[in-house]
């Protein structure tokens, strides 16, 4: 999932690439949290701070920051339970 934002983040002239991004980080979290993978949550993390400024023009800044929010607390519970593969 972390492949297809990157690839829709290289398209922002195509009509709701911006949504696209998004859909696709928010399955890539959603995957790391069920593996118990604390790097993958890193690294979806790290790609939404570096598209935020890019999705926040298209009107998606409240829904990257809570998906960025929500990743925080999964990899912060995790790794405080000592899960992380």
């Amino acid at each position: 999932m972390l492949r297809a934002a990157e690839c829709w983040s290289r398209q922002p002239t195509w009509p709701g690439w911006a949504s696209q991004v998004h859909e696709s980080l928010d399955w890539a979290a959603t995957y790391a949290r069920l593996d118990r993978d604390c790097d993958g949550l890193d690294t979806v993390i790290d790609r939404i701070r570096e598209l935020g400024s890019r999705t926040a023009v298209a009107g998606l800044q409240v829904q990257m920051t809570a998906l960025a929010q929500r990743a925080e607390l999964d990899r912060r519970w995790l790794r405080g339970q000592n899960l992380c593969r």
